[in-house]
């Protein structure tokens, strides 16, 4: 299901059409009910992307580990601020670059892919001991990756963290 957003696509047209033609950012976001900080970020979408910054969205994008890696690394390397880096990779909101660099410099993890799916939605099952020591093997093996742990013994995801976090 997907967001329901506050203003429909054509009252933000409308408002950055304002915006655009000098009005002012302060009596546009008491009129609409936005932040201004909101309005200046849609502005840069919409001058990126036209009407399809606005497009809806269906739940959280997914983003892989290499993905996330590669959008730090730009950003440590050009100098870019965080802002232009959603713009450039299509990413809806600069607060997920802030996220994924504050983890990669604090050390507090690797940045993992998210994805939930049928692997993540997969019911427990009941698993022997030596099932479960094979599932917690492969998973350290493969970098603690707790997804492709439970594809490969159907089992769900959750099984596969509670079990890895376990043994560590």
């Amino acid at each position: 299901m997907g967001r329901t957003p506050k203003l429909t696509t054509e009252v933000k047209i409308e408002l950055l059409e304002q915006y655009f033609a000098g009005g002012s950012p302060s009596k546009l976001s008491e009129e609409y009910g936005i932040n201004v900080r909101t309005i200046e970020q849609w502005a840069n979408r919409y001058r990126e992307y036209g009407s399809e910054a606005f497009r809806s969205r269906q739940g959280n994008n997914s983003y892989t580990a290499e993905f996330k890696l590669q959008v730090v690394q730009d950003y440590m390397q050009s100098g870019v601020s965080e802002e232009r880096l959603a713009l450039k990779y299509d990413i809806p909101d600069r607060s997920t670059i802030h996220k994924w660099i504050n983890k990669y410099n604090g050390h507090k993890g690797n940045l993992k892919s998210y994805k939930i799916g049928r692997t993540a939605m997969t019911k427990a099952r009941k698993t022997t001991l030596d099932e479960r020591l094979e599932v917690v093997n492969y998973c350290i093996d493969h970098g603690l990756n707790y997804i492709a742990a439970a594809e490969k013994f159907q089992v769900s995801y959750n099984q596969v963290l509670l079990l890895t976090h376990n043994v560590q």
